[in-house]
């Protein structure tokens, strides 16, 4: 009979334990692990300022320097504030920015969902392997052949003032 009542409160709290979300780990209000920090513009602030989770398009300058820094490539980020971000679970965050600062935000590597390092090494030595050297070798054969045709124009030249 005891063992019936200690059952069901045992089962729950076993299941509840897996029912934890994990969240974003925090140092104080920032955001503990590897980040972005970027400065906003004035059309990001009022973006930003647009209601609940807003989502904000990043400069091509933004873009790039957090394409250096993470690895993704991303367009837009949903701009969160600290206490919403604290309040929340990771399981389907993306492209998320928490703002600290009127015009300040930070992006946290592991939650950026873009077109990310490998595909981007794979352009990029596409370009560096294969396109450069056809350019390179397109590029020697145009001199050549401007070669040639100088070396006959100039025999040419010299046949007529021979004769």
């Amino acid at each position: 009979m005891i063992a019936g009542r200690l059952a069901v409160p045992a089962l729950l709290l076993f299941a509840a334990t897996d029912c934890l979300a994990d969240g974003i780990p925090f140092k104080g209000d920032r955001v503990d692990g590897r980040v972005t920090v970027i400065e906003l513009n004035g059309v990001q602030v009022r973006q930003a300022d647009s209601g609940q989770y807003p989502v904000i398009t990043l400069t091509l300058l933004q873009e790039s320097r957090l394409l250096a820094a993470s690895g993704a490539i991303v367009r837009e980020v949903e701009v969160w504030t600290v206490a919403e971000a604290k309040d929340t679970c990771t399981c389907e965050l993306s492209n998320m920015g928490i703002r600290f600062e009127k015009n300040k935000i930070e992006i946290p590597h592991a939650y950026l969902h873009g077109l990310t390092v490998p595909y981007w090494g794979m352009i990029r030595f596409l370009i560096i392997y294969c396109l450069l050297p056809l350019l390179v070798v397109e590029g020697v054969r145009l001199w050549a052949r401007s070669l040639r045709r100088r070396a006959v124009a100039a025999r040419s030249v010299g046949k007529e003032f021979l004769t």
